[in-house]
């Protein structure tokens, strides 16, 4: 996952939380994790047939929750160890 979709994720995340994400971005919010094989072909599918959508946002949700959280404790102990 390049830095920029790390931001994009970052902010999509937050307007997700804040209710305020637009359909076109709940798409590119579950674009980038297909596309950097985070989510599989079965879950993607079913989100573009609107077949269990919220649960493939909430998926992805927690997924860049584990990587933003895993991407912050590296840069402390990169931090801590200098």
């Amino acid at each position: 996952m390049t830095q920029e979709e790390l931001n994009r994720i970052k902010e999509l995340h937050s307007k997700i939380k804040d209710k305020t994400i637009t359909q076109k971005e709940k798409d590119e919010f579950v674009e980038i994790f297909y596309n950097n094989n985070e989510i599989n072909d079965i879950a993607y599918n079913a989100y573009k047939e609107k077949k269990f959508a919220d649960s493939v946002i909430r998926t992805c949700i927690t997924i860049g929750g584990i990587i933003l959280t895993d991407i912050l404790l590296n840069k402390i102990i990169e931090n801590n160890n200098k």
